[in-house]
């Protein structure tokens, strides 16, 4: 039974949909008991504090028989994704989940209270510095905004050029609304943190800070390179997955990163895709770049603030992304190194599974599932898939549920990530497949990787091979077939492509495999997979074969 259709029958008066107060006692004692019944499938109730912030709160009940139920509550975020979350609480009381939401309302209106006094009146509030610096384009007398280019929950980010030495920088601005939200200790020194801790850092791979200030309304700023690049998250939505060489350069670079950082006494605690920047450096060769250090540990550092702890148990401490978290943040605990490794466990499976480890239907389920569920091996995940077995045995060592029993530090993991990278050079090498070189008049010449030499092509075993295939159909293979001979040199490949049956480089593709074929280095079984993802793809066969995790020789 849904959220709504339980509102319809046993509330007497909420929104069908959401509610435009906090819950009641008798709505949240009814939700439990709802919960109880329908175990252990989660129910929900969303409602709006302050007339704008969007809160879901759910309970779960695992097993009715025994244990309390779990409540959760979280922001409601656009889509499917999950919101982060606030906290976590395991009890059979509903007064208690009363007063934690009654007592953040509370605070919510009286900043906003506070707000109105501020501004005089509600319908013409007074602009923000901020706003008077987006109008005159100049953040702290200095950097000359150009375009925003980003925002998310705490902040956004803007292009900008630094009037003094017409560089390019990123200019990240907190949210004004932050500091009227019950909150503003909490915001302002979550944004100096994260302040403090990148300055505490200099490395090739995380993002470097310039310059930190305040506006005269009290807003904080700070001043980054700027990075023209894409994440890794927006690297996964378009291709769904790394290719192995992408995987191994990618993660070793962020294990340097993160080494820095661990070394330095900096915990991330927010290790997901969209914080792995993608860039170019000044030499045109792409690097990996760490970002977003906003609830990140010094450890060096003695702090009383409840803020520091990211305890999940804080109410309206916002702690991580649900789909990365470790078992031990899940939970509250403390955190260190080795919770960044789990996250970025997460990361490296999704990145070679093109799904993540643990995506529950809420983010109470995924967090349940962190703390107690296996991650799936990658051949019942994706049979279409062939990885090293080595190379899941490193993934499936990061996302342990024990910190004990994962890799201890970043560097044990960076080393084995090498060894992967170097065995699989190594690989490549010893079974390089054929290369191909066509004249101008189309003819194909096999190249042999061990001597050099060449020899013209099998065309003949090359068009069997692609009717095989069902890539060159019965009709278009006899047309082909008949081209061939010494007064046509190359007229069947150029038929094939000209007319768009078949891709050049799957064209190309079909040669290096029949000489693969014919040394008996490649099985034909493989060879035709191969052909159909070069032709799918539009892409070579090197690049085929590393994708499919394939060796030469099998």
């Amino acid at each position: 039974m849904t959220t709504d259709n339980y509102s319809e029958k046993r509330i007497e008066s909420p929104e069908p949909e959401r509610l435009t107060t906090p819950p009641s006692r008798v709505q949240l004692a009814a939700l439990m008991s709802e919960a109880e019944e329908s175990s252990p499938h989660t129910q929900s109730i969303r409602f709006i504090l302050g007339g704008a912030s969007r809160y879901l709160l759910t309970v779960t009940y695992l097993n009715r028989m025994e244990g309390s139920p779990t409540w959760v509550l979280s922001s409601e975020s656009a889509g499917n994704e999950p919101g982060d979350v606030f906290w976590s609480i395991e009890t059979e009381n509903p007064e208690q989940i009363y007063n934690l939401i009654l007592k953040r309302a509370r605070a919510v209106s009286a900043n906003q209270a506070n707000e109105k006094k501020d501004i005089k009146t509600i319908e013409r509030p007074k602009p923000t510095h901020i706003e008077k610096e987006e109008k005159s384009a100049l953040f702290l007398n200095r950097y000359k905004a150009i375009c925003e280019v980003g925002a998310g929950g705490m902040s956004r980010v803007f292009k900008a050029e630094d009037t003094k030495d017409g560089k390019l920088v990123a200019v990240k601005v907190l949210h004004p609304h932050l500091l009227h939200e019950g909150h503003s200790k909490r915001s302002t020194k979550r944004f100096e943190q994260e302040f403090k801790a990148t300055m505490a850092l200099g490395h090739d791979n995380i993002v470097r800070v310039h310059d930190y200030g305040f506006t005269s309304d009290g807003i904080p700023v700070m001043v980054m390179e700027y990075l023209d690049g894409h994440s890794l998250e927006q690297l996964l939505r378009a291709d769904s997955r790394l290719r192995l060489s992408q995987f191994l350069t990618t993660f070793y670079q962020t294990c340097s990163a993160l080494h820095h950082a661990h070394s330095r006494g900096v915990i991330h605690r927010d290790v997901k895709p969209s914080n792995i920047m993608m860039v170019k450096n000044e030499q045109n060769v792409k690097i990996v770049k760490l970002l977003d250090f906003g609830i990140a540990k010094v450890l060096r550092e003695e702090d009383d603030d409840d803020d520091s702890n990211q305890k999940l148990t804080n109410t309206g401490d916002v702690f991580g992304s649900p789909y990365y978290m470790s078992p031990e943040q899940c939970k509250g605990e403390t955190l260190d190194a080795r919770s960044d490794i789990y996250s970025l466990g997460c990361v490296m499976y999704q990145s070679l599974m093109g799904k993540r480890p643990f995506e529950g239907e809420n983010a109470y389920k995924t967090i349940y599932m962190h703390v107690n569920v296996k991650p799936t091996p990658f051949a019942d995940l994706r049979v279409d898939i062939s990885l090293p077995p080595a190379l899941e045995a490193v993934v499936m060592k990061c996302l342990e549920k024990m910190p004990s029993k994962r890799y201890q530090t970043v560097m044990e993991l960076s080393l084995d990530l090498q060894r992967l990278a170097q065995q699989a050079n190594q690989e490549q090498k010893e079974n390089q497949p054929w290369r191909t070189r066509q004249t101008q008049s189309g003819t194909f010449y096999a190249i042999s990787p061990s001597t050099g030499k060449e020899a013209p092509a099998n065309v003949g075993a090359v068009l069997k091979l692609l009717h095989k295939a069902g890539l060159v159909g019965e009709s278009d293979y006899n047309k082909a077939m008949a081209l061939q001979g010494p007064q046509a040199e190359g007229e069947a490949g150029k038929y094939l492509v000209s007319n768009n049956i078949l891709d050049n480089k799957t064209l190309h593709a079909a040669v290096q495999v029949q000489a693969l074929i014919e040394k008996q280095a490649l099985k034909t079984e493989k060879a035709i997979i191969a052909l159909h993802y070069c032709q799918r793809s539009r892409i070579g066969l090197d690049e085929a074969l590393d994708e499919l995790g394939w060796k030469i020789g099998v």
